[in-house]
């Protein structure tokens, strides 16, 4: 299918008198040679493949046509009006909310990923003890996490301590659910995870937002311009089949 649409779009490049730059070409194939060490293995690589350099620059000259076609038909699609991205946002305003967020600090009690029973459960009676100091009021999160990251390899010490805002779906599964279902200040865990176990507390809740059109202008206005081209270039492609006379036929080469 590709093939006989690029074939169509040379035709009608033809039919327009339609030219390829010889001067892109040529840089083109200058590239292909720069990818190896010298022109002897330049040469080796085309002979292996059954073409000459002549033949690589002809197929090169068809690809760049049929795209050469394809950046004149986008070329030709107005960009979208202002009216045109207000109306959109008015119509989508629901697509344009920012998601629920929430500041949480969190402490690591990081368990190797092959330890056995006894150091989970060790770790999962130190974050118990985390959990339940925090709640008493004998120490507080922040403090928790930074008095523990020495002990969280380095790859994960940026998970321990105040992660900020969190949307939804940032996190574990499981530790995302107790997240976004705790109350303000509430602790929450231990969670176990594949990196331990997790004590959390959100510390605020900012609420889902409808965005303001300044915002999401310059989104919406490349929204409806690539959409615009995308649907004139799939307009194109179909009057060029319908308007051929197409035949398909068998390969007479041996299988």
């Amino acid at each position: 299918e590709v093939l006989v649409v690029n074939e169509l779009k040379r035709q009608w490049a033809g039919r327009e008198d339609l030219a390829v730059d010889g001067a892109a070409v040529d840089s083109e194939v200058a590239e292909v040679r720069a990818r190896f060490v010298d022109e002897t293995a330049y040469h080796a690589a085309l002979n292996e493949h059954g073409i000459t350099e002549a033949k690589l620059r002809r197929a090169i000259m068809r690809d760049r046509l049929a795209s050469d076609v394809d950046e004149r038909i986008l070329s030709e699609v107005p960009d979208p009006e202002l009216g045109d991205v207000k109306r959109f946002f008015e119509s989508n305003r629901g697509d344009y909310v920012t998601p629920e967020a929430r500041h949480v600090f969190h402490v690591l009690i990081h368990v190797p990923p092959s330890a056995d029973t006894a150091v989970w459960e060790r770790a999962g009676r130190t974050a118990e003890d985390v959990a339940e100091n925090v709640r008493q009021g004998r120490t507080d999160l922040a403090a928790e996490a930074e008095r523990r990251r020495i002990d969280v390899p380095p790859r994960y010490r940026d998970q321990t301590g105040d992660l900020g805002m969190i949307h939804r779906g940032a996190l574990q599964a499981n530790v995302d659910e107790v997240v976004f279902t705790a109350q303000v200040g509430e602790i929450v865990g231990p969670v176990r995870t594949i990196f331990g176990y997790s004590v959390l507390e959100v510390t605020s809740v900012e609420p889902p937002r409808q965005m303001e059109f300044d915002q999401v202008r310059e989104a919406i206005d490349s929204r409806l311009k690539r959409e615009r081209r995308e649907a004139a270039l799939a307009d194109f492609e179909k009057n060029l089949r319908s308007t051929a006379s197409i035949e398909w036929g068998q390969s007479s080469a041996a299988p």
